[in-house]
């Protein structure tokens, strides 16, 4: 399922981990959601979408477009340049992990569980 998320491209010398760029805002936005204790179903309902096309978005399966996003970041009582803050400070962190973000059409399979480990276990110490 997650395998057009992140990946791990390998050249003569080493090993590069990368998450697609949907991926990580996904999952940044999951992050504020459940910080703010609301479920999918709720910022879904907001958006006038089902729950699992929510679901998508923030797995980063589909990209978010800017009007969505607005509307999830009002409806968790943040806003869409505080969201996107919070993506830039994770890329940022990921860098300097070795994690390249990518984008959405180019990733590839083989990292899924590379890319995204390390961004939870980013995302958990800030929990």
């Amino acid at each position: 399922e997650y395998a057009h998320y992140a990946c791990m491209r390998m050249n003569a010398n080493s090993l590069q981990a990368e998450i697609a760029e949907s991926a990580l805002i996904g999952k940044v936005l999951a992050a504020h959601r459940e910080h703010v204790r609301r479920t999918q179903a709720d910022i879904a309902a907001k958006l006038g979408m089902s729950q699992s096309a929510y679901s998508r978005l923030e797995a980063g399966a589909s990209a978010i477009s800017a009007a969505p996003l607005r509307a999830a970041a009002r409806a968790i009582g943040s806003s869409a340049s505080s969201i996107l803050t919070s993506v830039d400070e994770y890329e940022r962190q990921l860098s300097q992990q070795g994690v390249r973000i990518v984008p959405d059409k180019r990733a590839n399979p083989a990292a899924v569980a590379v890319g995204l480990g390390v961004l939870t276990a980013l995302l958990m110490s800030r929990a």
